[in-house]
């Protein structure tokens, strides 16, 4: 072959993932599920982590005390401070701005892409930022990649077989109490699954649990909540409120969980994205934030969703310490009207995001738009 034919591959030979664990397992979570995405389009992934003993809790085939392991077809990597950093691969990530170590930076070469992945947000400016270019110091050019909602963002994760996986489970009622026997849910109340609501409560500790238990306590509600998320509160079972609590359980039976909940009450970026994909009524906490800012995050959110002012009014009771309004709410969301609504409006919302963009796919494309203009 001429040089002259020689054509640049638009697909990188691999790719490193950098990745701190600052915010109990949502870093991690992402990071893990990318790495996964793209291992099944490259031919290598290294996942750089400084937190193993966290990865475990979402993957228990983690060795916290190994430096280099596999996992799925993915190099996992203790990030410690005296490694020897080799240099990167033609795709390298910097998660949500975990800062490179120095040595990884100046091996950053012409062929290499380097993304800082940004946390997701619906926000208004997200569009207008998503690929700007980063110069630096050593001559390189780093962008910044926005997860999102919109066609103009890089959309969000999604496997290929998540909606056939979803649908297969949730058809099938059997299987649904199979899995429910699995996590270790007493068989009395898997056979009562006919006249009991099924609510995954997975939230952060100044959430107001205390008034949401008010409400479940008058209606027939199986809780299933992490043992992560127990230990914050005071739950008492009554005859129509039982409570099964979770031990740390993988991502795949994460997602199994949130099919097989009638609501989902969850917190953080992984989470959002995988009760979206459930199809099912849910509830979003976002991370707490001074001056109420993550009020604001939630209204931007809110704005991409059909939800009617019921659901918005839960939302945002629910992500105030107060919970005053959330009683209210629910009692109005539980009448049979209204909760197949929302069941109708949660199914419409997961069926056009799922329409929208797949975020490694979206690197990848980016990554091939890049190579031609070398």
């Amino acid at each position: 072959m001429s040089q002259s034919s020689y054509i640049k591959p638009m697909t990188p030979n691999g790719a490193d993932i950098y990745c701190r664990v600052i915010d109990n397992y949502g870093d991690i979570g992402v990071c893990w599920r990318l790495a996964r995405q793209l291992r099944h389009q490259l031919p290598q992934v290294r996942l750089w982590v400084d937190d193993l003993h966290s990865f475990t809790h979402i993957n228990p085939e983690i060795q916290p005390h190994l430096h280099l392991q596999r996992s799925q077809g993915i190099e996992v990597l203790n990030w410690r401070q005296d490694c020897v950093f080799p240099p990167p691969l033609e795709l390298l990530i910097e998660a949500f701005a975990c800062e490179l170590p120095e040595s990884v930076k100046q091996h950053v070469g012409a062929h290499t892409l380097w993304l800082n992945l940004e946390y997701l947000s619906a926000e208004k400016w997200v569009p207008s930022f998503h690929l700007g270019a980063s110069p630096q110091a050593g001559g390189q050019t780093k962008y910044f990649f926005f997860p999102g909602f919109t066609p103009e963002t890089g959309g969000l994760l999604r496997e290929k077989d998540l909606v056939s996986e979803r649908d297969a489970l949730q058809a099938n009622s059997e299987t649904r109490r199979d899995f429910l026997r699995y996590l270790g849910v007493d068989e009395e109340l898997v056979a009562q699954l006919a006249q009991r609501k099924v609510i995954f409560l997975f939230c952060y500790p100044n959430a107001p649990v205390q008034e949401l238990l008010q409400v479940l306590q008058e209606h027939n509600t199986l809780l299933l909540v992490p043992a992560s998320v127990a230990r914050h509160f005071t739950f008492t079972p009554t005859p129509k409120l039982a409570l099964h609590i979770l031990p740390p359980i993988s991502q795949t039976d994460f997602d199994c969980v949130l099919w097989c909940s009638d609501l989902n009450i969850v917190r953080g970026e992984d989470s959002l994205v995988r009760a979206i994909w459930a199809a099912k009524p849910m509830i979003w906490q976002p991370y707490y934030q001074d001056d109420n800012w993550h009020l604001e995050k939630l209204a931007a959110w809110l704005q991409h969703t059909s939800y009617n002012p019921s659901v918005q009014q839960a939302h945002y009771a629910w992500s105030q310490a107060a919970g005053h309004d959330l009683r209210p709410a629910l009692e109005q969301l539980f009448q049979p009207h209204n909760w197949s609504e929302w069941q109708a409006q949660a199914a419409s919302f997961s069926e056009k995001l799922i329409n929208g963009p797949e975020l490694s796919n979206a690197i990848l494309s980016f990554y091939a738009q890049v190579a031609r203009t070398r």
